[in-house]
């Protein structure tokens, strides 16, 4: 396998600048993680794979900064209707807002905008770890594993609306 994309892992202070850390996260190294404890021996196994030649992971503390409000959904408004895709996201997108104004976490629709081009994110190569539950990142070389460390949510929008 050439590329593996993933939502899951984080990265602490010790890998994400200060002036990308969101204020909850602020002071840690680790932390738990759903998808990757989910299923914890399958992400050491794939992390450890020598058959994936680059692995991405879109770590948690830049899924909690991107959210998917009235703004953003103003944002795809004008896209709504270039594709059946778009159209059902952003219907359902709409009846989230509806019940839960705040709107929405990121996480999966991040991780696929990164799948079809990486660079909406920016990431930092480490070698992760596992330590009481929680899942964290050190600097690290020749290790072919790469964590987001902060994301651009104007590329994210075009990725996913497919403009140019």
């Amino acid at each position: 396998m050439d590329k593996w994309v993933t939502q899951g892992g984080f990265a602490g202070d010790n890998v994400v600048p200060s002036e990308y850390r969101l204020e909850k996260f602020e002071g840690m190294i680790s932390c738990p993680t759903f998808n990757f404890n989910g299923a914890s021996n399958v992400a050491l196994s794939l992390l450890a794979s020598e058959n994936i030649k680059e692995k991405y992971l879109v770590s948690k503390n830049v899924c909690h900064g991107v959210i998917y409000d009235y703004a953003m959904h103003e944002k795809f408004t004008p896209f709504k209707d270039d594709s059946a895709g778009i159209n059902l996201a952003y219907r359902g997108m709409e009846l989230f807002l509806k019940k839960k104004s705040k709107g929405k976490k990121f996480h999966d629709p991040l991780a696929l905008s990164v799948a079809f081009d990486k660079s909406v994110c920016e990431f930092r190569e480490v070698e992760m770890f596992r330590k009481r539950g929680g899942w964290g990142a050190n600097l690290a070389t020749n290790t072919n594993t790469f964590i987001s460390i902060a994301a651009d949510e104007e590329k994210i929008i075009k990725v996913l609306t497919q403009q140019k």
